[in-house]
């Protein structure tokens, strides 16, 4: 494989929905937490997250979704608890850079079980970097929430 046809697969693969970026404010007085939410059934987990990893690291790590992959819906507990313990920041850092998000620092990797388990999680905090700014993607969620509650509030006034 010429370096070429190796850009085409890396695009392609930053460019499907294997991988979601959460963002979530504790507190006032901290930063954002940032995570990278990441499906180990797509090709980015293979392809760009395990060559990172050390040969002990990435054993342990496959070792451990193989054993958790058919008992856990929705994220692996025991593979996040793993990669908590075993990633630095020096990993994260090249995350970022690989997966092209500059906004923020990256805190922790999740990973989850499917595509569709990565689909289905819809939160509020996820967002999107648009060069150096984040933008939350849930908006509109909100503001449809809101909007019923005002709704049913003036139905039950009229009433």
């Amino acid at each position: 494989m010429n370096k070429f046809n190796i850009f085409l697969v890396i695009c392609f693969i930053l460019k499907s929905n294997c991988y979601k970026f959460s963002c979530e404010k504790h507190s006032i007085f901290f930063r954002n937490k940032c995570f990278l939410l990441l499906s180990i059934n797509e090709p980015a987990f293979p392809a760009l997250f395990l060559p990172l990893l050390t040969p002990q690291v990435k054993n342990a790590i496959v070792k451990s979704i193989e054993q958790e992959k058919f008992f856990s819906v929705g994220f692996l507990k025991k593979t996040n608890y793993l990669l908590k313990k075993y990633i630095n920041a020096k990993d994260l850092i090249k995350l970022e850079k690989i997966f092209k998000f500059y906004c923020q620092r990256i805190s922790r990797v999740y990973l989850v079980q499917s595509n569709n388990a990565l689909k289905n999680y819809v939160a509020e905090t996820d967002i999107q970097c648009f060069g150096k700014r984040t933008m939350k993607i849930n908006v509109d969620y909100r503001k449809s929430i809101r909007s019923k509650s005002t709704k049913s509030l003036c139905i039950s006034q009229i009433a």
